[in-house]
């Protein structure tokens, strides 16, 4: 079944997130497809709690999913939301050049961070079948916290604008959610690898408190990094950490 949109607009939030969460715990029959928008973001967070500078300007929302698929490829969900950003913003203006996806949530232009997303489950029962995930956006459009970080309108030869840019993101997303859940996750697979770092580019994983180093050499096909460890001269699959 096609996603059916259900947008609801908030002039601030503190966190587009946990509103959607706070939404689910009231109401766990909320319908897949619910998307909360705020114009302001005063309290925005990412990945393992990390805060997310949410500047004035920029897009800010978060979404429910209800996939037929494991717990263990959530992180599949993250990759076609980076593709579907990619593709939303070619698509808006094609003369933007060097977008990178980083695996596994990060958006680069120009090797610096433009879009992150959060992938959620917030599953109450999570021995049931089908799990629920709340999936959280960010794109910076006019501003970026630091000098490590851009947006688009730096880059773009028209003005983006937050509401055009959710309505054609949901629509490409939507696209390739639909295929995702009939015909799996391959043809994403070389997608997004045609939209990744080249192979053998160096990088470094942070895992806990622990960091590896190595050559990027694939994404395999339940989305996890492939990476030739630069100590053990061995291929390691991680599953989750911080590129």
């Amino acid at each position: 079944m096609s996603l059916t949109w259900n947008i609801q607009t908030y002039e601030t939030l503190p966190s587009t997130q946990t509103a959607l969460k706070h939404i689910v715990e009231n109401a766990p029959e909320t319908k897949e497809g619910l998307v909360v928008y705020t114009k302001d973001q005063t309290a925005g967070h990412g990945r393992h709690g990390r805060s997310w500078v949410s500047g004035a300007g920029n897009l800010y929302f978060s979404f429910i999913l209800r996939p037929l698929c494991t717990l263990e490829k959530a992180v599949q969900i993250s990759l076609i939301a980076g593709m579907a950003i990619s593709k939303t913003i070619t698509s808006l203006d094609n003369t933007i050049q060097n977008i990178c996806l980083k695996w596994p949530n990060d958006l680069l232009i120009k090797n610096k961070k433009c879009a992150g997303i959060i992938v959620e489950n917030i599953t109450a029962d999570t021995t049931c079948h089908k799990l629920t995930f709340a999936v959280g956006i960010g794109v910076n459009i006019d501003t970026c916290p630091d000098r490590n970080a851009t947006y688009l309108n730096a880059h773009s030869t028209i003005s983006f604008e937050r509401e055009d840019l959710l309505n054609a993101f949901l629509q490409e997303f939507q696209k390739y959610y639909d295929n995702w859940q009939k015909q799996g996750f391959s043809v994403a697979r070389n997608l997004y690898i045609s939209q990744t770092y080249p192979q053998n580019t160096p990088v470094s994983v942070k895992l806990g408190q622990n960091k590896i180093t190595g050559l990027y050499k694939d994404i395999d096909h339940d989305g996890h990094l492939i990476l030739l460890c630069d100590r053990t001269q061995t291929l390691r699959k991680i599953t989750s950490g911080d590129v």
